[in-house]
């Protein structure tokens, strides 16, 4: 029954570009803790995420365990990766950034079979701000209304 969100930080070699910096991942985590007082759990491998400091790293052993958090989770965030597709096909909240419309779209509605809500921020590019994604991400939440 305990209330938490969950966070991919992307982190690869393969289309570095995609990556957030682990400074900005950092504000952000430490701003959603204090903001919601909330624990943040890592889904996805930790060898292909950076870890900030305070999420916490659930033992996984297959993809099972990470459908598992992501069904009970209040909302999944983190640039867009596979995660993201999986918290939509969980029917986890979403809230991500990436670039472009196609992008927005394959996220709303083509890997989103139960209309999950999703915020894409897609105009800007894969390095928005931390300040944007604070007031966007602040606005999702209150929206959606899921605490």
């Amino acid at each position: 029954d305990e209330e938490y969100f969950t966070i991919s930080c992307r982190s690869l070699n393969r289309g570095k570009v995609k990556n957030w910096s682990k400074e900005k991942y950092q504000e952000l985590v430490d701003w959603i803790i204090s903001e919601y007082n909330l624990p943040v759990y890592l889904v996805g491998l930790t060898k292909d995420n950076f870890v900030p400091d305070g999420v916490v790293v659930p033992e996984t052993k297959d993809v099972a365990d990470h459908i598992s958090l992501l069904s009970h989770s209040k909302l999944h965030f983190g640039g867009n990766t596979g995660t993201s597709h999986l918290a939509t096909m969980c029917d986890c909240p979403l809230f991500s950034w990436g670039e472009g419309y196609d992008l927005l779209l394959r996220m709303a509605s083509e890997t989103n079979p139960y209309n999950t809500p999703v915020e894409l921020i897609y105009q800007e590019s894969w390095d928005p701000s931390v300040d944007l994604i604070k007031t966007k991400l602040y606005n999702f939440i209150d929206t959606i209304e899921i605490l």
